[in-house]
């Protein structure tokens, strides 16, 4: 059925930090994928980048956006050790440590795109709730 409808996007508001962390995160895979990386990764970081570029934050967000870039980098790196933990079924020592530091690193990153947030007066916030 889905190839009746043919391809759709959509739009939505999103937090100034989400959109920086999507580009952060489409920066990774294209730096990442096989080579050429998939047109759709550049052609959506090209859209990310313009809206970005009309909000005019980079000057209060630069080093925010560096930080983010490098703690999604390292969370992409412990994802895939994570991966080859359980692809060769070793839940042990190993993989509880790089499970501690996926979260650590992912608090880290909630709390730098909840900066960002407040420095643009994003009218979106990120609000993470735990049960």
């Amino acid at each position: 059925m889905s190839s009746l409808l043919g391809r759709r996007t959509a739009t939505i508001e999103v937090s100034v930090a989400e959109l920086i962390d999507r580009v952060t995160i489409l920066r990774l895979k294209v730096a990442r994928s096989a080579r050429p990386s998939p047109p759709a990764f550049e052609e959506q970081l090209h859209r990310y980048l313009g809206e970005l570029e009309c909000l005019n934050v980079e000057g209060v967000t630069a080093d925010l956006h560096r930080f983010l870039q490098r703690v999604n980098g390292m969370l992409w790196h412990l994802e895939s050790e994570i991966r080859n933990c359980e692809a060769a079924r070793d839940f042990g020592t190993r993989f509880i440590c790089v499970s501690r530091m996926i979260r650590r690193l992912n608090d880290r990153r909630v709390r730098i795109k909840a900066r960002i947030d407040e420095l643009c007066r994003s009218e979106f916030r990120e609000t993470k709730s735990y049960t």
